[in-house]
């Protein structure tokens, strides 16, 4: 099968999402701006160059069911796995799409920037024979609700086959990152460290974050504003920064690869 930019590798961008947010509920349907928020997340990837393909990976319960729908009515295919095992339900997706590589995104973080995700497939496959995966994290140098990460399908089956807790199968990642030797990894980083800006949702002042900043580029026509635009226009307001700043914590995953990362990244 050939891919769109007639690469061997079939590099398919998987949307890991689910309903059951205990902190926001229902947040990745929520509207945002006059969308629903993943909505958002589709959109940048229909406007990125360098992947062949999106899915939407979801749970298989029944209070997902909404995500199959829009799934449907976005004409995107969908993937429906167990809810407690995020490591089966991206290499199902996968290899339902006939994918050589994943790039996993979640499906709460509506700032995703379609020449960052280029960026990382194109490092990717120039080292595809030298890497296990490529992320934008491990440091994370951009901002929080940036982290991605782009995973052979190979290293997926890896480690579907050798980790067996729901603990390791949904905190998978972090312990991906954890064997630089056996899992080597290409890390995309920020030309400026921008970490300590929070643009990831996961709290309410999160969302007011976002909307804040969206609907300040959608009032002057640019649903495509860049990621450095978006920094410009928060440093710029320091008073919208400060609205979720404290809800940073350098304890978790991919700030941290400790233990207790593991737990929270959960």
């Amino acid at each position: 099968m050939t891919t769109r930019n007639n690469k061997p590798e079939r590099v398919i961008a998987a949307i890991q999402v689910r309903m059951g947010s205990k902190r926001l509920p229902d947040k990745v349907l929520k509207d945002l701006c006059g969308k629903p928020l993943v909505e958002h997340i589709v959109d940048r990837l229909h406007r990125a160059k360098e992947i062949d393909g999106i899915v939407i990976a979801t749970t298989d319960q029944p209070k997902d069911d909404s995500l199959e729908v829009f799934a449907k009515k976005s004409n995107l295919p969908f993937f429906r796995g167990p809810e407690a095992d995020v490591l089966e339900r991206l290499y199902g997706a996968g290899k339902q799409e006939n994918a050589t590589a994943i790039l996993r995104l979640t499906g709460d973080n509506p700032f995703y920037d379609e020449r960052i995700i280029d960026q990382l497939v194109s490092q990717f496959r120039k080292r595809s024979n030298e890497i296990a995966f490529a992320t934008t994290c491990m440091p994370l140098t951009f901002p929080e609700g940036l982290s991605m990460e782009l995973i052979k399908m190979s290293t997926l089956k890896n480690l579907r086959e050798r980790l067996k807790t729901v603990a390791e199968r949904e905190g998978f990642a972090v312990l991906l990152t954890r064997n630089i030797q056996e899992f080597p990894r290409y890390v995309l980083k920020s030309p400026e460290d921008l970490s300590h800006f929070r643009l990831a949702i996961d709290y309410p002042e999160d969302f007011i974050v976002a909307e804040k900043v969206i609907s300040n580029f959608l009032k002057a026509g640019k649903p495509d504003f860049s990621l450095d635009e978006a920094v410009q226009f928060l440093k710029d307001h320091p008073e919208i920064v400060a609205i979720n700043g404290y809800r940073q914590d350098r304890g978790k995953y991919p700030f941290s690869v400790s233990d207790e990362a593991v737990q929270k990244a959960r």
